[in-house]
């Protein structure tokens, strides 16, 4: 399995999120810059599921 991370304006590749051969599982942490972004999947004969989340930002900033 290989996901990697595109840019939704140029299609470019941002990062790699996995690449795993076989059974298994794994986790990753991928961060980029704020982008509008789309996830590649390449797979051949596997079961897999991907969840994506975004980080809560906490600090200051916000409306006033």
């Amino acid at each position: 399995m290989h996901v990697t991370v595109n840019s939704a304006i140029s299609g470019r590749e941002l990062a790699v999120a996995v690449d795993h051969r076989g059974e298994g599982h794994e986790l990753a942490y991928v961060g980029v810059e704020p982008h509008f972004s789309y996830l590649v999947i390449e797979s051949s004969d596997e079961d897999w599921s991907v969840t994506v989340e975004e980080p809560a930002l906490t600090g200051g900033g916000g409306a006033k």
